[in-house]
Order: structure tokens, then C-alpha cells, then sequence
């Protein structure tokens, strides 16, 4: 198995920026190591998605990613391989889409950074809200689309995909900068494994 992003996943979101809607998912990682093995996690203060996988587009309210796309006009899912995702449109197609993936086999830290060799673009990020994070694009830098991966307890993980086609965007160029904040949200929103 492997975390790779869908190569026509830019394509598709670019066309949504200007068109409006799709099922497209952002990306599809899967685990590529095994989790840890020792009883030592390998992410301290794990964090359960469970809520989240069941219904992604309960992530986020309109009013949160307000400030990152604008109005919302509306959302689709998908979660047809296993990996519940949530498209966020915007009203105007100027502004970014931004959507995220639960991945519950990520396979921690390791399947993350395991990915390196599937993407144009990898880079290790700084801790989010203290969770192991990279980012990851399939283009050649972080211009116009960045997806923030982070892992959340030893198997489960999630992306926060965010793409626009407009140069003229403040964040065109640090499209990561906006997917590590939404990340950050979701974080902070999320309960601790019992």
C-alpha cells in the first residue's frame, strides 16, 4: 500500500476552482509501514478521528473555513476506497476548494514519511498543534495547491487539501500555509483516544 496523491486530483480541483463541483477526492494515502510494534506509541496523545470518518463534511462549519475560501457554496463526498472525504466549493471560483481526507491506516509517522518517493513535492513540516505533519503535492512546489498531512495516533492520520487556480490569491504561492492552519483547527477540535 502507499500514500500517494491522486496525480489527476491538481487537475480536477483546478477545474472545480473554475467550474464549481466535483467528487473528486484531494488524495488517497494509504499506510506503507506497519504501525509501531514496541507499547511505546510512536505519537504521544493520540487523537480519534472516528466521528470525523464517519461524516468528514462535520469537520468543519462554513462560518470556520469562511476566513480560507469565502461563502461556501456547497459540499460533496466520497468515501468509495475506504478514505471518507469532504469537498468544500466555494460560491466564488476564484477561491480556493478545500476538502479533507481520513486516512485510518496511514500507518503513523513511518507510512507517512514513507511517501516521499510519490510525490513531486514532499516536505517534512513543523509539528501541528505538536502531531508529526509533511506536506505533499504533486506539482513541483507549494503554488496554487499544498495538502498537510498529519499523523494523529500510530494508524490513523488525515489530509487537508487545499487548491486554487488564481495567481492572484494572497496564498497562490504558500498554498501550505493555509492547509496547515485548517489542519491546526481540526487538531484543536478533535477528542483525545480514550
Amino acid at each position: 500500500m502507499r500514500l500517494a496523491l491522486e496525480l489527476a486530483a491538481g487537475t480536477v480541483l483546478g477545474a472545480v476552482a473554475l467550474g464549481g463541483c466535483s467528487t473528486s477526492k484531494p488524495g488517497t494515502p494509504d499506510s506503507t509501514t506497519a504501525a509501531p510494534s514496541s507499547t511505546t506509541s510512536a505519537v504521544p496523545n493520540p487523537l480519534d478521528i472516528g466521528k470525523i470518518q464517519q461524516s468528514p463534511c462535520d469537520a468543519f462549519t462554513s462560518a470556520e473555513l469562511a476566513s480560507y475560501m469565502g461563502a461556501v457554496d456547497n459540499t460533496s463526498t466520497d468515501a468509495s476506497d475506504g478514505k471518507p472525504t469532504c469537498n468544500w466549493h466555494p460560491t466564488d471560483g476564484h477561491k480556493p476548494n478545500i476538502s479533507i481526507s481520513v486516512y485510518p491506516d496511514l500507518g503513523g509517522p513511518e507510512g507517512m514519511y514513507a511517501a516521499k518517493a510519490q510525490y513531486n513535492f514532499f516536505e517534512k513540516a513543523g509539528p501541528i498543534n505538536g502531531y508529526p505533519a509533511v506536506h505533499a503535492s504533486t506539482g513541483d512546489s507549494q503554488t496554487g495547491v499544498c495538502q498537510t498531512i498529519v499523523s494523529i495516533s500510530d494508524k490513523a492520520g488525515f489530509g487537508i487539501y487545499v487548491s486554487n487556480t488564481t495567481p492572484s490569491d494572497p496564498n497562490y504561492r504558500t498554498m501550505c500555509t493555509v492547509s496547515d492552519q485548517i489542519a491546526q483547527l481540526l487538531v484543536g477540535k478533535l477528542p483525545k483516544v480514550s
